[in-house]
């Protein structure tokens, strides 16, 4: 889990980085991962996917696949790194409900604490990093919420089918379709890229499609979504690391004081309970 935070806090990075236009930038993340899998299918004598799988939701969801991704683009170009981490894990509330409500998964006092606690701890360093609202940056934000409002969705699903489908054919279907559409619509409407640019998204869409979506479904296989979303609260320890690491930003008091409450986060979560609020 921690593995795949650290590779997910590069995203931003990557994405303000390339400076390619929004649907580029979503070609070539959908790119990297059709291919790999793609290769790894025709390896195994091209597993199909499973029948269970319906047509609507082959569509719907590597529609929703491509259209969450075109919107983070979005979102990370025109906010800044504070605003798009409070937005982008807006939706573990939503995952909440949804994991309750379609799945049945439990819900606890363990788990209502550890979502506060954590966001608490990520309001925290996001204020310390600062929180600006112009128009570019509300664009930004409506963005990135949009997008995870559509990953609270993508994620129930892929709880439901994981089991059925395995890894590599669920990130199969993430890009299938949509890879196509959205690389007749960038060549088209732009110029191809040179080649220092070309690496940097090709690197990026192997670290945060292939790696990232393989290490998120293999725990997705063994705990319930809920908790995994919850988990990924972690992720902003890493931006924290990394933020002093490379840029040798000593953390304030702010810092600090979410950084405990995101581990209190997890310890809380990993508290035992049999008691139910739902």
């Amino acid at each position: 889990i921690l593995w795949a935070c650290t590779i997910w806090w590069l995203n931003g990075v990557f994405v303000k980085s390339i400076d390619l236009p929004h649907a580029q930038q979503t070609f070539f993340r959908l790119l990297v991962p059709f291919v790999v899998t793609w290769l790894l299918l025709l390896s195994q004598g091209w597993e199909k996917i499973h029948r269970r799988f319906t047509k609507f939701e082959f569509f719907t969801i590597s529609g929703a696949n491509a259209l969450r991704m075109y919107l983070l683009n979005i979102g990370f170009i025109l906010t800044t790194v504070g605003n798009a981490v409070i937005a982008q894990r807006s939706n573990v509330f939503l995952i909440l409900l949804l994991s309750y409500f379609i799945l049945w998964e439990r819900l606890t006092w363990q788990k209502i604490a550890s979502v506060f606690v954590g966001f608490m701890g990520l309001t925290c360093i996001a204020l310390e990093k600062g929180i600006y609202l112009s128009n570019n940056n509300f664009l930004g934000i409506c963005a990135i919420i949009w997008s995870a409002t559509i990953s609270s969705y993508l994620n129930i699903q892929y709880k439901q089918k994981i089991h059925s489908l395995g890894s590599t054919n669920t990130i199969f279907l993430q890009s299938c379709l949509w890879v196509l559409i959205f690389g007749i619509i960038s060549f088209i409407n732009y110029d191809f890229p040179h080649g220092e640019k070309i690496l940097l998204a090709i690197t990026h869409s192997f670290l945060i499609g292939v790696v990232g979506f393989y290490l998120f479904f293999w725990w997705l296989r063994h705990i319930e979504v809920s908790k995994a979303t919850i988990l990924t609260y972690f992720e902003v320890l890493s931006w924290v690391f990394f933020w002093y690491i490379i840029l040798w930003q000593i953390p304030s008091l702010y810092t600090y004081g979410g950084v405990i409450c995101i581990i209190s986060s997890g310890i809380i979560l990993a508290q035992k309970s049999k008691t139910r609020i739902l």
